[in-house]
C-alpha cells in the first residue's frame, strides 16, 4: 500500500501533530502513523471521521475505495468481531516493523567487545528440541547488566541500528520493562502494529499479550526483541517467547540474572575510549592535539571512566563553551553540582546524581541497614573492601547496621538488595566488596559534614581494631596487605577531618612502620 501523501500533507498544512489527530479521533499515534505510511487503511467508520475533521472529501484525503473494497472491509470487521483475539499477522518482510524509540547516538564510541559478543551469541547454533515429532527452534537471549548510567541502553540502541544496517532482522521491537504495566503497554502497541484488534472494551490484556507471543513464536522472519530497564527480571520471564526465529536482548541493573544465564556486565569505559567519546561529545576535531588528549584524559580519570558522567561533562563543555582545562578545575570545586546537572541535549533522561539518588531512596525504603551500609562504604577505599572489616567491625557501626552484619544470613540479605541495583560488586572467592568511585562521591555529597565526620571516625576506629598491630612480624604481612588500601584511606580521613584521638595516631604509626619494613625488604 503506498504512502498516503494526501492525509499527511493536509495534517501538516494545518500545523497539526499526529497526536492532535489521534486524540481527536480516539485512536493511538501509531494508528495515525500507520495510516499515513500506508501500513494500514482506515476503516469506513474512521474515513468518515477523518473527512469530517479535515472538512474534505474522501478523494482529497487519498481515500477512494470501490464498492467491492468497502464490502471487503466490512466483512473483515465482522470476522474480527467473531474472533476477538485473532492470530498475529506479521507484515511482509519489505514492510519492516521498527519500534526503537530513540535516535541513533552520533557520539557513540567504542564498546566493540559487547557487539562482538552479541554477534557470537545471536549467531550461534542452539540445539533444537523435539516437540510432537517436529524440530522446535529456541530463541536466543542475552542480558546486559550493570550500574545505572553505565551505557547498557546505549549499547542496545547502537546494536539495533547496526543490525538494521546489516539486515540481520526483519522486525525490531522495543519494550520498556520498568514495570509490568509498561511491559503490557508495550505489547499492546505491538499488537496494534500486528493488526491484532480487540473488539471488546473489557478484553483481557493478558490474552492479547499471549496472542502476540504466539505470533512471535510462529513468525517465519527473523526478529529482535529488546526489553529495556528490566530491573525485576522475574516480571520479564512471562513475556519472553521461548521459541521462534528471534533474538532477545535485555538491559538490567540486577546482578542476578537467574535462568537467563548468558549475561555481560557493562561497567566503565577504557581510558582511551572515554577520551575519544569526550572529544567527540565536545565537537573537538579529530585527531586531537596532544594537549587536548591530556586534558581530556584528566577529566575521564577524574570521572572514573563512567559513561554517563563523561556524557554530562561533554554536554556542559559544549553548552558553556568552556575549555577542557576549565571543566577539570570546576569539577574539583563543584563536583556534586556537575554530577547532578543534566545537559539540555542529552540522550539519557537523568543525571548520574539523580539516578543514583533514586536508587539510594529505594534501598532506604527496602532495607534501612543497607542504606547505612552504603554510607559506611562511602568513606572506605572503594576496591577490595574486606568483608570481615564490615562484619567484625560491627561494634563501631550504628545499631541498625550492627544487628545486620553480625549474622551471615542477614548480611547476605543486605548485599542482595545492593546487588539488585549493581551498587556494589562482590568477589566471593576473596570475600571482598567493591563499588564505583562515583557512587561514593554521590553518596558522600548527600551526607552532611557532621555525618561524614561521624562515619570517618567509625571507620578509623574499626580499621585500627582489625588491622595487624605488629608490622615487624612477617607472618602477618598478608593481612597487612589485605588492609593496606583501607589504612591508606584512613590516613586521608584523619587529615581531612582532623581526627585526633589515640587510635588514629597509633594507626598512622603502624602504617609508617609497615612501609619501613616493606622498604627494607
Amino acid at each position: 500500500m503506498p504512502i498516503n501523501e494526501f492525509l499527511q500533507r493536509e495534517r501538516i498544512r494545518r500545523n497539526w501533530r499526529q497526536r492532535d489527530v489521534a486524540d481527536t479521533l480516539g485512536v493511538s499515534i501509531l494508528t495515525i502513523h500507520r495510516w499515513e505510511r500506508g501500513f494500514q487503511s482506515p476503516s469506513a467508520y474512521y474515513r468518515g471521521k477523518l473527512c469530517a475533521l479535515f472538512e474534505l472529501g474522501p478523494q482529497e484525503l487519498g481515500f477512494a475505495p470501490t464498492l467491492s473494497q468497502a464490502l471487503e472491509e466490512e466483512t473483515s470487521v465482522a470476522l474480527q468481531a467473531e474472533a476477538v483475539f485473532p492470530s498475529a499477522t506479521f507484515p511482509p518482510e519489505e514492510i519492516a516493523i521498527w519500534m526503537i524509540p530513540y535516535a541513533r547516538n552520533p557520539h557513540f564510541t567504542g564498546r566493540e567487545r559487547f557487539f562482538e559478543q552479541l554477534e557470537r551469541q545471536f549467531s550461534s547454533q542452539i540445539p533444537d528440541l523435539q516437540s510432537g515429532g517436529q524440530q522446535v527452534v529456541l530463541t536466543r537471549v542475552q542480558v546486559l547488566k550493570g550500574l545505572g548510567g553505565s551505557g547498557k541502553t546505549q549499547i542496545a540502541i547502537e546494536y539495533a541500528y547496526r543490525a538494521r544496517e546489516q539486515g540481520c532482522y526483519a522486525h525490531t521491537f522495543w519494550i520498556n520493562a520498568v514495570s509490568e504495566e509498561t511491559i503490557v503497554a508495550g505489547f499492546l502497541v505491538l499488537a496494534e502494529l500486528l493488526s491484532i484488534e480487540c473488539m471488546q472494551q473489557d478484553a483481557d490484556h493478558h490474552e492479547i499479550v499471549a496472542t502476540v507471543l504466539r505470533g512471535l513464536e510462529r513468525c517465519e522472519q527473523p526478529w529482535l526483541l529488546i526489553f529495556d530497564n528490566a530491573d525485576d527480571l522475574s516480571l520479564v520471564n512471562a513475556f519472553i517467547p521461548l521459541r521462534g526465529k528471534g533474538c532477545i536482548l535485555l538491559t538490567t541493573r540486577s546482578n542476578a540474572t537467574g535462568s537467563l544465564t548468558s549475561s555481560m556486565e557493562v561497567s566503565t569505559m577504557d581510558v582511551m575510549e572515554g577520551v575519544q567519546f569526550l572529544l567527540r561529545r565536545t565537537q573537538h576535531t579529530l585527531p586531537a592535539e596532544a594537549s587536548e588528549i591530556e586534558e581530556a584524559t584528566n577529566i575521564v580519570v577524574a570521572l572514573a571512566q563512567f559513561p554517563l558522567a563523561i556524557d554530562q561533562a561533554g554536554a556542559y563543555i559544549e553548552e558553556t563553551a568552556c575549555s577542557l582545562q576549565d571543566y577539570f578545575q570546576i569539577y574539583h570545586q563543584h563536583r556534586y553540582a556537575l554530577l547532578a546537572r543534566r545537559g539540555k541535549h542529552m540522550g539519557y533522561p537523568e543525571s548520574v546524581a539523580t539516578i543514583w539518588s533514586l536508587s539510594f531512596q529505594r534501598v532506604e525504603a527496602a532495607h534501612p541497614a543497607a542504606a547505612e551500609f552504603l554510607r559506611l562504604c562511602a568513606l572506605l577505599a572503594p576496591d577490595q573492601i574486606p568483608e570481615e572489616l564490615l562484619m567484625d567491625g560491627s561494634a563501631y557501626w550504628p545499631p541498625t547496621l550492627q544487628q545486620t552484619v553480625v549474622d551471615r544470613w542477614q548480611f547476605n540479605q543486605l548485599l542482595e538488595v545492593l546487588l539488585a541495583f549493581s551498587l556494589i560488586k562482590r568477589i566471593g572467592r576473596t570475600r571482598q566488596l567493591s563499588l564505583h568511585r562515583l557512587v561514593q562521591v554521590v553518596q558522600l555529597d548527600r551526607m552532611s559534614p557532621e555525618e561524614q565526620r561521624q562515619w570517618a571516625e567509625r571507620v578509623v576506629r574499626a580499621v585500627h581494631a582489625l588491622s595487624p598491630c605488629d608490622p615487624h612480624n612477617a607472618a602477618i604481612w598478608p593481612t597487612c596487605l589485605r588492609y593496606r588500601a583501607q589504612v591508606e584511606a584512613c590516613e586521608t580521613l584523619i587529615q581531612h577531618y582532623q581526627l585526633h584521638f589515640p587510635e588514629s595516631t597509633e594507626l598512622l604509626e603502624r602504617a609508617g612502620r609497615y612501609h619501613i619494613e616493606q622498604y627494607k625488604r
